[in-house]
């Protein structure tokens, strides 16, 4: 089994489980001799797999400890590798090259999950909820994509989101949580917030909800208490921290409700789109700047636009995946 282990260890095939065990019987080993000679068999009948430069920068430490016990020491190429011959008493040498291997192996390793993400999306007219690694809870509002990389939480944690998300953070004061959004910086170390960083949306708005945050986007730093929102403006470039008094609307969206507090019908159109998966022209120009506030359930477009019936006379028609607006003519 060893002898095995071995093999695939030079070969780079061994997984982290079978590298721990084999560090541990490397750390446990009471007969060198008996380690020396399994490792010098699978070093010889390994295929040459193993980066040159690795091959070097392995040949040239066994070298040095070699020449620093001063022992007589044959070392001659073989297969593009190196082979040596050295006496029993120098077989700890061996234990530094497969040190080396390991590290090698758990390095590449490492590399391989920094260039890799984890991806989670909610499509147009769905949304969804993940639970990242270290406990966080993030919900997803409809046509929102957030993505994290492999080795999150290592170091720090690292999100990217695009569309709007509400967060719980997990605290953990000793690795920071980042969400970066359209250019924009949140960071937190255990709090609730609100982001809304839609791709085609001309503003970014993050919203705190406990805890604190530390919001940034270019020159700008703001740092932000409960009830607080900072709004970025993309056309303008305008950065505005300021206390929001409808804090309690922000998130209604999780509880499968609709806000609008003065939007435009063209405004609100871009959220219906979103929330349903279809797609809603205004044919009369005057109806994209009719205004509205009221709270709905989007539990369907057509309840939609009845409340929008309320205030303004419009009729809608279906053609496919699209819905016509228009006003009523008296």
């Amino acid at each position: 089994m060893r002898i095995e282990l071995l093999h695939r260890l030079i070969a780079g095939t061994t997984t982290e489980e079978e590298n721990r065990q084999l560090m541990e019987w490397f750390r446990q080993c009471a007969s060198k001799e008996e380690f020396f000679m399994l490792f010098e068999t699978a070093w010889k009948e390994s295929p040459d797999e193993m980066p040159r430069d690795v091959q070097e920068r392995m040949y040239r430490r066994l070298s040095r400890e070699l020449d620093g016990e001063k022992k007589s020491a044959k070392v001659v190429p073989l297969r593009s590798r190196f082979f040596w011959k050295v006496w029993p008493r120098v077989a700890v040498a061996s234990i530094i090259i497969v040190l080396s291997l390991l590290n090698y192996r758990m390095n590449d390793k490492q590399k391989q999950l920094s260039t890799q993400n984890f991806t989670v999306s909610a499509e147009k007219g769905q949304r969804a909820f993940v639970t990242l690694p270290d406990s966080t809870k993030v919900w997803l509002n409809s046509d929102t994509k957030i993505s994290y990389p492999a080795d999150y939480g290592m170091k720090e944690r690292n999100v990217a989101l695009v569309g709007e998300a509400y967060f719980e953070v997990a605290k953990n004061p000793d690795k920071r949580f980042i969400v970066e959004a359209k250019g924009m910086q949140v960071e937190a170390l255990g709090t609730a917030f609100n982001i809304n960083a839609y791709r085609d949306d001309s503003k970014i708005i993050a919203s705190l909800f406990s805890g604190s945050v530390r919001v940034s986007y270019d020159d700008h730093v703001a740092i932000l208490k409960p009830h607080e929102s900072v709004k970025v403006d993309l056309l303008t470039h305008s950065f505005s921290q300021y206390a929001d008094e409808n804090m309690q609307d922000i998130a209604l969206w999780r509880q499968n409700e609709i806000t609008f507090d003065g939007e435009s019908l063209e405004e609100i159109t871009r959220i219906m789109n979103r929330l349903y998966n279809t797609t809603i022209y205004i044919e009369d120009e005057s109806l994209k700047k009719e205004c509205y506030i009221g709270t709905i359930r989007n539990n369907s477009l057509e309840n939609f636009i009845d409340i929008i019936n309320l205030t303004t006379s419009v009729i809608y028609e279906n053609k496919g995946d699209t819905v016509f607006l228009k006003k009523r003519i008296p």
